[in-house]
């Protein structure tokens, strides 16, 4: 069996949820985000990709994605979950 691969595009490549910021822009990251359901505000990629906007000094994004992931998560759960992130990285 022969596959027709014309109408095949490229992928971005970008390997995660927490580089993104490296090829999207704020604005639409924000927007993005909005999109996404609410299981991927609990992964660690997401906080990582909070924590990358924060390195940045970005702090409205960090505003805007801290408040959409605080509208599924408790401050409880999202603090054990960046503390996970914290000891796993030891």
């Amino acid at each position: 069996m022969k596959l027709d691969l014309s109408d095949v595009t490229p992928t971005f490549g970008f390997h995660g949820l927490s580089n993104m910021w490296r090829y999207v822009d704020d604005d639409k990251m924000v927007k993005l985000i909005e999109l996404v359901e609410p299981y991927v505000l609990r992964t660690p990629h997401f906080i990582i990709l909070i924590l990358s906007y924060s390195m940045q000094c970005k702090f409205a994004v960090v505003e805007q994605l801290y408040g959409r992931m605080r509208k599924h998560i408790s401050f409880d759960d999202a603090a054990r979950r960046t503390l996970r992130l914290e000891t796993a990285s030891r």
